[in-house]
């Protein structure tokens, strides 16, 4: 069987994932203990039965640990997030013209400013907010601190920053005047 935090690693979904496994492979167990208990198993069926008890057993236990592991897992990620938010809130958050906010929306969340969304400065500002928070969920896996990678995305957002207002000028002038 699998090592907990090799399960925890290479399967999808969260901890409750794993605690709800876990509890499926408990009451496995406990099911084949009530049908031993029914006396219908010769000597060597019930053996057999007891042996995949304590293979489910194990696995409750493992996935338990890997539930702790994916746990701890998502809290750390939660906090880089959180500070990378708090990072990037000093430079993208202080965004306030309508030209930035369209170049931010297209840089972070572009298929909103197609097929007609984007029709007044409260859908922009609906788009920049929401890419705003997003924008953290993005970029916590990347290396370094949170300050670097906070100050690496705002670089490389200015770098693009000229060529997306041109890019977006009829949509600019049209929010611009709405």
């Amino acid at each position: 069987m699998k090592k907990a935090q090799d399960i925890a690693e290479t399967t999808f979904g969260n901890a409750a994932d794993q605690t709800r496994m876990a509890t499926t492979l408990k009451r496995a167990a406990g099911m084949v203990r009530s049908a031993i208990s029914e006396g219908v198993f010769d000597e060597k069926e019930r053996k057999t039965l007891l042996d995949a008890i304590t293979i489910l057993e194990r696995g409750v236990k493992i996935r338990r640990q890997a539930a702790t592991l994916k746990s701890q897992k998502e809290e750390a990620d939660a906090a880089r997030r959180k500070e990378i938010g708090t990072h990037l809130a000093k430079t993208f958050g202080a965004i306030e013209t309508i030209s930035e906010k369209v170049a931010f929306v297209a840089a972070v969340e572009r298929h909103k400013l197609s097929g007609g969304w984007m029709n007044t400065a409260e859908d922009l500002d609906r788009a920049f907010k929401e890419g705003l928070a997003d924008l953290p969920y993005s970029l916590f896996r990347k290396e370094g601190s949170a300050a670097v990678v906070a100050k690496d995305a705002w670089a490389k957002f200015l770098e693009a920053r000229e060529r997306l207002e041109e890019q977006h000028a009829v949509m600019i002038l049209k929010l611009s005047r709405a």
